[in-house]
């Protein structure tokens, strides 16, 4: 363990270890990065449900507490992914990327503010981004100090470090690691290259026509509200343009 370009040391001693984990593979490469430099007893597992996930998730995150004998939380804004749509009438984009805001972070920060006592003074929570993912990944610190961490003793003492493990490594290592911690990768890398929200609007669009035949149920809902909004998927790409031009062999059915 050592400093970073932020000067902030990461220490070799805390009381929680927060593993944000998406039951996607490089989830699973810093939970046995975790597992590696920690106790068990001191690893806390949160997963985030948007409200756009997989129906498989929660089972496989509450596999991965037993199977592991860890500790672990499902967090979920009171208002899911097509609610918060239907208000602000515009799905999300990299300018404006309200699903992280308010079904991640938002929820996720909440939880730790309300929950300091159970965490203890010091918490290192860990995320999966890694450098190859994205030009904006690249440019994250390894290192940095949480939001959630007080910044004057009035309230108390809470210091939280942000870190992100896997940065430097790729996404081959994370599934060498997955392995070794004897998980099974997400059914969905059978068809995707990554476990995110099932109508990601980063995500290829051949993913999601994969997901859209995968789940028709479910991408009913999402072209039923892209129409009631009046606002495209992706800029000038709508959900219902790929269904009828992929999807043509099951029937839509959906009223607006």
């Amino acid at each position: 363990m050592s400093k970073t370009n932020a000067q902030i040391e990461l220490l070799s001693d805390y009381d929680t270890v927060i593993v944000n984990y998406s039951n996607g593979i490089d989830s699973m490469g810093i939970l046995y990065w975790a597992l590696e430099n920690f106790p068990r007893e001191k690893i806390f597992l949160i997963y985030n449900d948007t409200g756009l996930e997989y129906e498989i998730n929660d089972s496989l995150f509450y596999r991965t507490l037993k199977f592991l004998n860890l500790r672990g939380i499902i967090l979920r804004n009171d208002k899911d992914f097509i609610t918060i749509l239907h208000e602000r009438q515009m799905w999300p984009d990299m300018k404006n990327r309200w699903c992280t805001a308010y079904l991640k972070t938002g929820v996720t920060d909440k939880w730790i503010r309300h929950n300091r006592d159970f965490l203890g003074e010091r918490v290192l929570y860990l995320t999966g981004e890694r450098r190859d993912e994205s030009s904006r990944r690249a440019k994250l610190p390894d290192l940095q100090l949480h939001r959630t961490t007080l910044k004057t003793e009035r309230k108390g003492r809470f210091t939280c470090h942000w870190y992100r493990p896997v940065l430097e490594y790729e996404k081959g290592k994370m599934f060498e690691w997955g392995k070794s911690l004897k998980l099974d990768p997400h059914p969905c890398y059978e068809y995707v290259g990554r476990c995110s929200c099932m109508a990601c609007m980063f995500m290829p669009d051949n993913h999601v026509i994969e997901n859209m035949r995968r789940h028709p149920d479910k991408a009913r809902l999402w072209i039923q509200s892209e129409l009631r909004i009046g606002h495209t998927w992706k800029n000038k790409i709508s959900l219902k343009e790929l269904w009828d031009t992929h999807c043509e062999d099951i029937p839509l059915d959906i009223v607006v």
